[in-house]
């Protein structure tokens, strides 16, 4: 038999999916009247009569292994974690249905869980990126929970988590699932708030960007562009005018996109905002990069480099140092875009960045064709041709035109049986498979 605090305890853990950690219960419990008892230690008992197992915070996938070191960023993490049986939350849930507490439960499960995401937010762009990009991977199956919930009753809980989660879903590749989960917000209309309606449509632009669906997004642009002018907000003015710069980028109107790239600068400039500022140098690099500008390509990006390495962002550092193992590529340097696309790999491979280790492996790719191993560069494309086919990712526009050329001549060189052949076992790799084979024979300088 429960007590009734037992009871009360035990019910409201039905909301949470894929278990949850004790400050995640505290938070379920956050305002609650005249509360006489503590909740974790009544988890404690729960645990004591089995309705509860503790869980072991560690994963097989080497993404996201979260490292123990002590004083790692990753090691603030390492808090308890418990589960429910699928058949006892199941229960549970009865019984809070039974008690009339579904709705104020699953509010403050969405509650909590939007301002996990918040805090991760700014964090995403530090030094604890990679311990906080894991941390919202484990509460993926509790995000998904929240935003299920929220979207049919609290709008702005959806779009307030949904915005905090872009930069997560961005390094992750959830293209397709952000996109779902923003079109049913918006298709609410005029019940969003201004603010609120212009960030939602500024996520949605950069996954429909990122699909592929270039018309799309510039639509969702232009009206977040006037609904962010509307509420006044510089930074988010900014922020969207400078992804409208990348899908003119994408377009091939270059002049109009490096007009877009240099407004918001200097406003970033204004603002004080670092992270911007460094978007949008590599923004002004890849301008430069298609124009094969590429002493203004790599002035632009070692700037950005700096600020980066400054604010400890890792993946800002690895797609940059990719960036200039492009433009070594493109200068004739082979060992040293070798150098820094190893460095680039190194960097992503640690963050789960899919996008990022695609670019890697297509360069790999065209290093392999300048260094006259076609066959090398037609099976590492054959890799990148399968996460292509399997997933939202896709290579950018700039990296794509050269990406073809070096293809076009490996083919060329070995001759369309032996390409295709090559091509064949490229496609049967793992991604994993194909990082290893593209690092074979490599020395990696983690230093860079």
């Amino acid at each position: 038999m429960l007590s009734q605090d037992e009871r009360i305890v035990f019910r409201r853990l039905g909301v949470f999916a894929g278990g949850f950690t004790p400050e995640a219960v505290e938070g379920i419990f956050n305002g609650t009247v005249d509360l006489s008892f503590d909740p974790l230690e009544v988890i404690v008992s729960l645990l004591d009569k089995s309705l509860l197992s503790a869980v072991e915070e560690h994963t097989s996938d080497p993404w996201q292994e979260i490292k123990r070191e002590e004083g790692s960023a990753a090691s603030l993490y390492s808090e308890a974690r418990f589960a429910v049986l699928e058949t006892v939350r199941e229960y549970a849930l009865e019984q809070l249905s039974e008690e009339g507490e579904v709705e104020w439960a699953q509010r403050q499960h969405a509650i909590f869980f939007m301002e996990l995401a918040e805090q991760a937010e700014p964090e995403l762009k530090g030094p604890n990126q990679a311990g906080w990009l894991a941390r919202l991977e484990r509460e993926y199956s509790n995000i998904r929970a929240a935003l299920s919930w929220s979207s049919d009753y609290d709008a702005e809980i959806t779009i307030r988590l949904m915005y905090a989660l872009m930069r997560f879903w961005y390094i992750r590749g959830h293209y397709a699932e952000g996109s779902e989960w923003l079109e049913k917000v918006l298709a609410k209309g005029d019940d969003v708030p201004v603010l609120l309606r212009a960030k939602a449509l500024r996520a949605s632009s950069s996954f429909a960007h990122r699909q592929g669906n270039q018309g799309l997004g510039e639509s969702y642009l232009e009206e977040s562009v006037a609904l962010a002018h509307r509420a006044g907000d510089k930074a988010l003015i900014s922020d969207v005018q400078g992804q409208l710069g990348y899908v003119l980028l994408e377009q091939g109107d270059r002049k109009r996109a490096k007009a877009l790239f240099e407004e918001c600068l200097m406003l970033d400039r204004e603002l004080g905002d670092k992270y911007g500022i460094c978007w949008l140098l590599t923004a002004l690099g890849e301008v430069a990069r298609s124009e094969e500008d590429y002493a203004q390509s790599r002035e632009y990006y070692e700037e950005g480099l700096l600020l980066a390495r400054e604010a400890e962002n890792k993946y800002n550092v690895a797609h940059l140092v990719g960036n200039l193992g492009a433009v070594a590529l493109a200068e004739g340097d082979n060992g040293a875009a070798t150098s820094l696309i190893v460095g680039s790999l190194v960097l992503v491979r640690e963050l789960g960045y899919r996008p990022g280790i695609v670019a890697c492996l297509t360069r790999f790719a065209a290093v392999a064709v300048a260094l006259g191993k076609p066959g090398r560069a037609a099976k590492l494309s054959g890799a990148v041709g399968r996460v292509l086919e399997t997933s939202d990712v896709r290579i950018d526009a700039v990296d794509e035109r050269i990406y073809e050329q070096y293809l076009g001549r490996a083919r060329e060189q070995l001759g369309e049986e032996e390409f295709e052949k090559s091509w064949a076992e490229g496609q049967a790799m793992e991604l994993e498979e194909a990082i290893e084979y593209a690092l074979e024979g490599i020395e990696i300088d983690v230093s860079r």
